[in-house]
């Protein structure tokens, strides 16, 4: 059982190549072993110098990728949220393996094909190459379905802020989809084709998702915050429960909720001025939430009949808390299809101002249907949905709860519903169990063994970049996993690890792939998928964990023949900087290594008249080096006995 990409081939005429050279790309050659990182993790490294070609040979892979995804998810398009712009102009083949079955995605400029075993598909526009391929450009789901079971998804973080901004990406030749599968050219070209696989909610239909999550090139870094904060937050109480640490000698303290009306205000804000006062928010609050009140107090409503079918009964209208997580399951239900392709069939009814009206016989049997297939839904797509029931349930069972307390995890965890829910100590049932989106919260930790409390926030911008990365990665894998054999889904993951290390410490960036393997393996991640991580990097001491026949090193756009270079797994740290970076002139600074050379010329061949025996003892004794330190001293005393 395994997962491996084992090398891309690009051909002359490829349009992205930038120093790249048509050839090709081993990621793993013949002396790689299979689970050597683990059950079901494969790990790959790509490295070299600066505008060596790492980033053009990852881009091509991501071209090739939303290819293919585009494919998949057309005839999906909700509310215009799918993937629809196809780049042309890519000329190579990537290789991968699945459970030791040869996979193969072609790219030839507007057309493309996948392969696996004895079957193949062709997309696109005619190619002889792929004659003798099934026509792709219109299959049914269940084909869909099949066909995905042999491909992978793609899942890529990057936090340089020179990294995919959209501008990079306008030049390249794209074309969008016809209703029959064709390709048009795309004339408008109003956003680069990456710009659409940022602003997609597919319910990770299309194999592809790049983070953190950019706007034409700009990431917010506040909203950012808030994001990872909320992926921290289960995993910290998953791990407490299991009286482990997540994050290393530091344990959970708490975690403070309180509610915080603006999250539901913002969902049904209609004022059209600028900036709003808070007065004029909270009147306009208020007004929406006795317009809610209303239509669950008439004989029929959409919202009635959506929370009734999700099995809550009884309205208690008197407590303004339950009347809020109503509002929030009414709304987050509709919002549902108006989001995601699996629930298209209900686009007549995706209208969030619905919550508001009795509706018709037509809308309240679609709004019925569709709360009773998010209740069947165990997918990631309906964990908010059961956050709220869970709330309410809580406290109808006597949970004590208003707008003005807060309240501790510790407290809301305390309060016990005897449910199959409750009960599960599987940690996608444990987000489910977490206090609704309508609260906000702060995280406090404190070190291992004392009563220090901090707030998260407090930790090193490294120790929470490392934290941030990982928590993001396992949540979009527990995303993934959790979607249905019955919808496009995949077991199979390629994450990559663009230039991670930035920001690290040398010894984070040193435990860094061992803390990864050690996360997944505590998690049960790589037991039902397969992993395989490509990780770009500067760092030595990340090279040290990986073997030479998993590693692809790059020099002036070509693959270097690793024949005559040491194995890096386990070796000196300067034998691998010098090796694999190709630092041909040394580890010394050039300042350094200039001022140096500058003493040896005057004192060998007497060139430099900034120097005099006073200046030269004084660089002398500021060397560390030994040798080097007595060396110089040695052609310092000869100069002196002349």
């Amino acid at each position: 059982m395994s997962f491996r990409l084992k090398k891309l081939v690009i051909y002359e005429g490829c349009k992205y190549l930038k120093t790249l050279q048509p050839n090709t790309y081993n990621f793993l050659d013949n002396n790689s072993i299979v689970d050597f990182y683990g059950k079901n993790i494969e790990i790959s490294a790509i490295v070299g110098k600066n505008g060596s070609g790492k980033s053009s040979l990852l881009e091509i892979i991501f071209r090739m990728m939303n290819n293919i995804s585009v494919f998949i998810a057309h005839g999906y398009d909700v509310m215009h949220r799918v993937n629809n712009i196809f780049v042309a102009g890519i000329k190579s083949d990537l290789y991968y393996e699945i459970n030791n079955t040869d996979c193969l995605i072609e790219c030839r400029d507007k057309s493309i094909a996948f392969s696996y075993s004895d079957k193949k598909w062709r997309f696109g526009d005619a190619n002889e190459e792929f004659a003798n391929g099934l026509n792709g450009n219109n299959m049914p789901t269940k084909d869909k379905i099949e066909m995905c079971k042999y491909l992978f998804f793609t899942l890529i973080s990057n936090y340089s802020v020179q990294a995919y901004v959209d501008e990079d990406y306008f030049a390249d030749t794209t074309s969008e989809l016809n209703t029959d599968g064709s390709l048009r050219e795309n004339k408008h070209n109003e956003n680069a084709w990456i710009h659409y696989v940022f602003h997609k909610n597919d319910g990770y239909m299309s194999p592809i998702n790049i983070n953190p999550f950019r706007d034409n090139g700009k990431i917010d870094m506040s909203k950012e915050e808030k994001l990872q904060r909320q992926r921290m937050e289960f995993l910290l109480i998953h791990y407490h429960k299991k009286k482990k640490e997540f994050i290393h000698g530091y344990e959970l303290s708490k975690i403070v909720y309180w509610f915080d009306w603006q999250k539901l205000y913002y969902r049904f804000s209609r004022i059209d001025v600028g900036n709003p006062t808070e007065e004029q928010k909270e009147k306009e609050w208020k007004s929406k939430v006795s317009l809610f009140k209303e239509s669950l107090s008439a004989d029929k409503s959409i919202a009635k009949s959506i929370l009734n079918a999700l099995g809550i009964q009884h309205l208690d209208l008197n407590n303004n808390m339950l009347v809020y997580a109503y509002l929030y399951i009414a709304h987050k239900v509709l919002s549902i299809a108006c989001t995601y392709p699996s629930y298209s069939q209900y686009s007549n009814i995706a209208n969030s101002d619905f919550v508001f009206i009795q509706g018709n016989k037509e809308q309240h049997i679609l709004a019925i249907n569709l709360a009773n297939d998010i209740k069947t839904d165990h997918s990631h797509i309906t964990n908010k949905v059961y956050q709220a029931i869970n709330f309410i349930k809580k406290i109808e069972n006597g949970f004590e709860c208003d707008e003005k307390s807060s309240f501790t995890w510790s407290m809301y965890n305390n309060n016990k519903i005897k449910d199959d829910l409750n009960k599960s100590t599987a940690i996608e049932n444990e987000i489910r169990c977490l206090p609704p989106s309508f609260f906000d919260y702060r995280i406090y930790i404190k070190p291992k063994g004392k009563n220090d409390e901090l707030p998260i926030e407090y930790m090193s911008a490294g120790e929470r970049q490392l934290y941030y990365i990982l928590s993001t990665l396992i949540y979009h894998i527990l995303n993934i996993k959790s979607v249905g054999t019955r919808r496009i889904h995949y077991r199979d993951i390629a994450i990559i690890l663009d230039e991670v290390e930035l920001g690290f410490h040398p010894d984070l960036q040193r435990q860094f792939i061992n803390f990864i393997i050690d996360t997944f393996d505590r998690l049960h991640l790589n037991t039902f998928i397969r992993f395989h991580f490509i990780i770009t990097t500067h760092s030595p001491f990340m090279l040290s964990d990986i073997s030479k026949s998993n590693i692809l090193y790059l020099e002036k756009g070509c693959a270097v023949d690793k024949e005559r270079l040491i194995n890096p797994f386990g070796a000196n740290i300067n034998d691998i900087l010098a090796q694999s970076f190709f630092l041909e002139d040394g580890f010394t600074g050039d300042f350094a290594k200039n001022k140096i050379l500058s003493l040896l010329n005057w004192l060998t061949k007497k060139i430099g008249k900034q120097w005099n025996i006073k200046s030269a003892k004084r660089l002398i004794e500021s060397l560390d080096e030994p040798i080097i330190k007595r060396h110089f001293e040695y052609l310092l005393d000869t100069k002196n006995n002349r």
